[in-house]
């Protein structure tokens, strides 16, 4: 389910910054290229907490081999945002 969830939140993000350049290409102004990243770069943070809050609900409910999975995937697919380094500190602490 998770998965499913950051799925779509990557693919949210490929279209608001498809849109952004669809809107500025057809105003004929250059893109925003700022506001598109933001705006992307905040969906990408959203998806990574929702894969480290099902992890963290995993951990809880003594389903380690899920939780670290779903560490793992929050690590791999948003490696530049907090929330990678949260699931980084959450597997240390697990594994040790």
């Amino acid at each position: 389910m998770d998965n499913v969830v950051a799925a779509i939140h990557e693919r949210t993000a490929e279209r608001l910054m498809a849109s952004a350049a669809r809107r500025g290409a057809a105003l004929g102004a250059r893109p925003r290229a700022g506001v598109a990243a933001t705006d992307v770069q905040r969906e990408r943070d959203r998806a990574a907490l929702i894969l480290v809050y099902g992890a963290d609900r995993q951990a809880r409910e003594n389903r380690a081999a899920d939780a670290i999975a779903a560490y793992r995937r929050a690590i791999e697919l948003f490696p530049q945002t907090h929330w990678a380094e949260v699931a980084r500190r959450r597997l240390q602490a697990m594994q040790s």
